[in-house]
């Protein structure tokens, strides 16, 4: 059996407007290339800049078609700064912040 794993890390959406731009490019290309492959997408690492509410909303507009996919198995794993202040300051609010709008 092959297995075909995409592993993407350090996404930081909401950090500049470049990192928001490149992971939709991301986001389309795998789309036209493994559409019809089951595949496990690992996302890991800081998905967004700092936890914030504008940024994970972002984040799961562009990641939509992936989590879709029903060939698609997608697997987030938060780093630091998914947790705010630019992963120095873990809030409490920022985790349950995270789990309703990435993990769905």
């Amino acid at each position: 059996m092959n297995a075909k794993i995409l592993h993407l890390s350090d996404l930081h959406v909401g950090k500049s407007k470049s990192e928001s731009k490149n992971l939709k490019r991301i986001v389309k290309k795998v789309i036209e290339s493994f559409s019809n492959v089951k595949l496990t997408i690992l996302l890991t690492g800081d998905i967004v800049d700092d936890g914030q509410k504008k940024q994970y909303k972002e984040t799961k507009n562009i990641l939509k078609p992936l989590f879709n996919n029903p060939n698609f198995n997608v697997w987030p794993v938060p780093g630091n700064h998914n947790y705010g202040w630019n992963g120095i300051h873990a809030q409490r609010q920022r985790f349950f912040l995270m789990r309703s709008t990435v993990f769905w």
